[in-house]
């Protein structure tokens, strides 16, 4: 028999029309300044935010930043996440944004049932709708 994880991770791309070396800084100011609100409408509870620029090792070819990410909602009922967001530069003239999302359902065989039937849904909605956010400011600053 298989052991059981209990971590999921959800795996999203979007496009950016941005340059590729200037994405993880513009996304690090927007959701430093989310950090320092306490809010994140996408994340749709109060939360506890933190942002941290760190080194990309997912990519072995070349050298850069990524952006991690971390929050911890007040309501003590709801998981914890963390996520990784990396950049690749992406012709004519953008950049692809790779959001991966991972969390640990609670309270063990109940909560990993409810991720099953719903709580994977909703990861996956607020992973979009995160990503969604962080592009559109990616490009609002990029284009100031």
């Amino acid at each position: 028999m298989l052991a059981r994880t209990t971590e999921r991770i959800i795996r999203r791309n979007a496009f950016a029309h941005c340059a590729f070396s200037a994405a993880i800084e513009y996304a690090h100011g927007f959701l430093r300044r989310a950090a320092e609100r306490g809010w994140l409408r996408e994340l749709v509870v109060e939360s506890t935010i933190s942002s941290l620029v760190v080194e990309d090792f997912t990519d072995d070819v070349r050298r850069h930043d990524a952006l991690e990410l971390r929050w911890q909602p007040k309501a003590n009922y709801l998981p914890s996440a963390q996520a990784l967001l990396t950049v690749r530069p992406h012709a004519p003239q953008g950049t692809e944004l790779q959001f991966s999302l991972a969390y640990a359902p609670p309270f063990g065989a109940l909560g990993r049932q409810f991720d099953a039937c719903i709580g994977r849904h909703i990861a996956w909605v607020t992973s979009g709708l995160l990503l969604r956010r962080v592009r559109i400011e990616i490009e609002r600053r990029a284009h100031v």
